[in-house]
């Protein structure tokens, strides 16, 4: 298995930054560290996953909002298809 492609330097500032907030949920934290391990070299999505007890997929798609929408949209919640909102 191939490791993750990079990220662009200014992402993972951003991350950092953001990281340090005091002012975070903790669904917002997982999803910040988890793009901070995908940052780091050598690593795959599988051990990244295992570490911080998440599926494959999230990793990937943590990733993604990342890459499409930068620190705002991964630190977003989507309204559900009823239109409630997670994690109230």
């Amino acid at each position: 298995m191939s490791c993750l492609p990079s990220l662009h330097v200014k992402q993972i500032k951003a991350v950092e930054v953001r990281l340090r907030s005091s002012s975070l949920k903790d669904w917002q934290e997982t999803r910040l560290r988890v793009i901070l391990r995908v940052a780091q070299k050598d690593i795959k999505a599988e051990q990244i996953a295992t570490e911080l007890n998440i599926s494959r997929k999230t990793v990937f798609n943590y990733r993604n909002m990342l890459k499409q929408g930068g620190v705002r949209l991964l630190l977003s919640r989507k309204p559900s298809r009823n239109g409630s909102k997670k994690g109230k």
